[in-house]
């Protein structure tokens, strides 16, 4: 059986379920959520690239990241 793979808005997602379900059964409809990690070093990158930053700056220290 085919399926289909979509992300919404958070916003929207509850009125999509509620479509999905009166249109298809609520029997045929799911959702799944997964979670990712993402280590320290990825974070600095990922935070100086959405900053404008040089990412090679912000990763170029060897030492761990403390976070707390």
């Amino acid at each position: 059986m085919p399926d289909i793979d979509m992300d919404f808005d958070e916003r929207y997602r509850a009125d999509v379920m509620r479509y999905a379900a009166e249109k298809y059964g609520s029997d045929r409809v799911a959702q799944v959520v997964t979670f990712s990690t993402i280590k320290a070093r990825a974070a600095v990158r990922d935070a100086a690239r959405v900053l404008g930053r040089r990412t090679s700056s912000a990763t170029a220290s060897p030492r761990p990241c403390r976070l707390w």
